[in-house]
């Protein structure tokens, strides 16, 4: 399977279609017919205009068709497990969840109508009121990884509303699911991911679930709210508690102490995977950490 951002509408319209052939066809022409439009309306901007906070080096219509084609994914999504049984309702919850850009015509450039945080996708309340999120993480080419940030920002939401989030990853080209929890990321070791541009991340477990299947998911047990308890999460609930007393002293030392761990926690990773780097090298050769430069300039009367 190609790359999502070398795809052009009509040939990601065919794989999505293969993908999720199991849902009613009326409503994925319906849905497809949404993103086209949204689709060739950014096209045509993307000639003279430029994206508000740049693309990280992807260019106008890669970064786009990102962002356009997990529009696509999160509305068969929202159709899908509004058909499960399961769920009292399920609405589109992040930031961007208006599926909208934003033209200025005078300055010439485009914006993402929405919040400026980072939510999850979806908000679902079960049969018995329990309300959680999910987030959604699709891959093409058999690599399974979430951002240390994109778990962050999950822990953030779970403190500042007292909800957890499940987090849904998809095999495109599989047509598999896994779900895990954000318990299932307390206590994992992050590592340096170089195929996105040297970002901690985490892995994730491979899907093996038939994705047809999600109609009929029950998510319950799945539902640990131990992960309100973490210190991760707590912090931002101290945050947000804060914010309501408006106690600016309280919320500067949180955010503070918010920045400093990460630093530190960033800072003794890397310390970690220096000694590792060096430790492979000294396995190798032994006699390099024995031996002096002055005494390799002797021996070749330098």
């Amino acid at each position: 399977m190609n790359r999502l951002d070398e795809m052009d509408f009509h040939q990601i319209k065919i794989e999505y279609q293969r993908i999720f052939d199991f849902i009613d066809n009326g409503i994925f022409e319906k849905i497809s017919s949404e993103i086209e439009n949204i689709y060739q309306e950014y096209i045509f901007y993307i000639q003279d205009y430029k994206i508000k906070g740049g693309t990280l080096g992807r260019g106008n219509l890669k970064w786009g068709r990102n962002i356009i084609w997990s529009w696509f994914i999160e509305k068969i999504f929202l159709h899908i497990l509004q058909q499960n049984s399961y769920f009292k309702s399920v609405r589109l919850y992040g930031g961007d969840s208006s599926h909208l850009f934003l033209y200025d015509k005078i300055n010439k450039i485009i914006t993402i109508e929405g919040e400026k945080t980072t939510k999850p996708d979806l908000i679902c309340k079960t049969q018995q009121d329990q309300e959680f999120c999910i987030e959604l993480k699709t891959a093409a080419k058999g690599i399974f990884s979430i951002k240390k940030g994109n778990i962050d920002q999950l822990y953030k939401d779970a403190g500042q509303n007292d909800r957890i989030t499940l987090i849904i990853m998809i095999d495109l080209e599989n047509k598999l699911y896994q779900i895990k929890n954000l318990q299932f990321f307390h206590n994992k070791q992050p590592f340096i991911n170089q195929r996105m541009e040297g970002q901690l991340c985490y892995d994730f477990p491979h899907p093996d679930l038939g994705l047809s299947n999600i109609i009929n998911h029950d998510f319950i047990d799945l539902l640990d709210y131990s992960i309100l308890n973490i210190e991760d999460v707590k912090k931002y609930k101290s945050l947000k508690i804060a914010e309501i007393r408006k106690d600016l002293k309280m919320i500067k030392l949180i955010t503070n102490k918010i920045k400093i761990d990460k630093i530190i926690f960033e800072k003794n990773l890397q310390d970690q995977d220096f000694a590792s780097k060096m430790q492979k090298i000294i396995n190798k050769s032994p006699e390099v950490i024995k031996t002096e430069w002055s005494a390799i300039f002797a021996l070749l009367e330098i």
